[in-house]
């Protein structure tokens, strides 16, 4: 299949409403009517312009591996925030366990904080079982909140796709439990939001204590006390 037909096939799976779902193949399809080849695509990715994010969205969408070290390179040196989450998003979309591997090694061992936060954001999107237990190790021991928020998240994501007999779910549901005891708010969050979506009894007596008790507000969602209630509620 073609880079251009792999596009295509990409978009019509996407979860919009179809009014901007149309709006973005007509966009796309004119791009698309300008490039010429699969190196074109990844050069146009790579230089500065109004349309870069668009052109990194289009490279997840083809998914081809060979887009690789481009993401990699916009992922890490962009200076472009907007750009580097474009890339982990890319790298996510194509779910192949290659890229797994690549934005765990990139979220592990990389310096800047900002380049990590955008790899565990693709971690999220990718729920793939190789990541667990890297994201069960952030979740104890990374000093970034934003970190171990968005390894709860990537976690419950994980756990939801286990056999719910397995060790590897129970493992799950352990690392949740401990991270709605995370000193930081937004981390309590993450992780109460997994367990209303994993529902396992054994989360009942923690939700029980943060909705009587927690008083931490997450910044970008609300109340941990609420949404543990909601939890409750739910069950």
């Amino acid at each position: 299949m073609r880079y251009d037909e792999r596009i295509r096939q990409g978009l019509q799976s996407i979860q919009l409403p179809e009014a901007e779902k149309a709006k973005l193949m007509t966009q796309v399809e004119a791009l698309l009517s300008g490039i010429h080849s699969n190196a074109e695509l990844n050069a146009l990715a790579l230089a500065s312009s109004p349309l870069q994010s668009l052109f990194v969205f289009l490279l997840g969408l083809d998914g081809a591996d060979q887009h690789a070290s481009t993401l990699t390179k916009l992922l890490v040196q962009s200076g472009s925030e907007s750009i580097r989450a474009e890339a982990a998003n890319a790298i996510a979309r194509s779910r192949h366990g290659k890229t797994a591997r690549l934005l765990m090694t990139i979220a592990s061992t990389t310096t800047d904080l900002n380049v990590r936060r955008e790899a565990a954001y693709g971690l999220v999107g990718m729920a793939a079982f190789e990541s667990q237990e890297m994201l069960s190790e952030f979740l104890r021991v990374d000093p970034d909140p934003q970190i171990r928020s968005l390894a709860a998240e990537a976690i419950g994501r994980i756990a939801l796709r286990r056999n719910r007999r397995s060790k590897s779910f129970k493992k799950a549901v352990d690392d949740l439990l401990l991270a709605a005891e995370d000193q930081d708010a937004s981390v309590r969050y993450s992780a109460v939001a997994a367990l209303i979506n994993v529902k396992s009894r054994r989360a009942a007596p923690i939700l029980s204590r943060l909705a009587s008790s927690d008083t931490g507000i997450c910044p970008d969602f609300g109340s941990v006390a609420e949404l543990a209630q909601q939890a409750l509620l739910t069950r």
